[in-house]
């Protein structure tokens, strides 16, 4: 239990380096160029998105978990090449885009 929780916390804590950024530039734009009211209305709509979100995610996941594993079970040999593969291309993918903009 206390593992589980180490790492829903540990989890949680490295996900903010993706949210955190668009959080705050929202909420920074609307109270820069609106009113607190705005950025509060801006501040709930973020959170109600992102619980809704979640929520579905979280809701699929439990539901269509058994019919997704027993689809994907005949190609968990070929799973891990494939995402490798995947991941490589998306590097060199990224590499082209920064080479090509000048910036590396």
């Amino acid at each position: 239990m206390r593992t589980a929780w180490l790492f829903g916390l540990g989890y949680g804590l490295a996900s903010l380096g993706c949210a955190v950024p668009i959080f705050l530039l929202m909420v920074g734009t609307a109270l820069t160029r609106g009113s607190l009211a705005e950025a509060a209305l801006v501040l709930v709509s973020y959170a109600a998105g992102m619980a809704l979100l979640l929520g579905g995610v979280t809701l699929a996941a439990t539901v269509l978990g058994d019919l997704v594993r027993a689809l994907l079970r005949p190609l968990s040999r070929w799973l891990p090449p494939i995402s490798a593969l995947l991941l490589m291309g998306v590097g060199l993918w990224i590499i082209w885009y920064w080479v090509r903009a000048g910036l590396w």
